[in-house]
């Protein structure tokens, strides 16, 4: 086997990244929903910032 065929191997396996693509939907879904929040500024900024920490969970 040359790298090639062990590269396309190993993207299939792991489906091209798909799980950090829905991840990613879920996460900007709830930076969308705090962005519509009427709060203050500093308070969605720390919100924001916790909404990227389920990022490798998720994916």
């Amino acid at each position: 086997m040359d790298i090639d065929e062990l590269r396309n191997r190993i993207s299939m396996e792991q489906k091209k990244g798909l799980p950090f693509i829905l991840a990613s939907i879920v996460i900007w879904g709830l930076i969308a929903a705090v962005s519509c929040l009427d709060i203050p500024i500093m308070t969605k900024n720390l919100i924001v910032f916790c909404c990227f920490c389920p990022m490798l969970p998720l994916a």
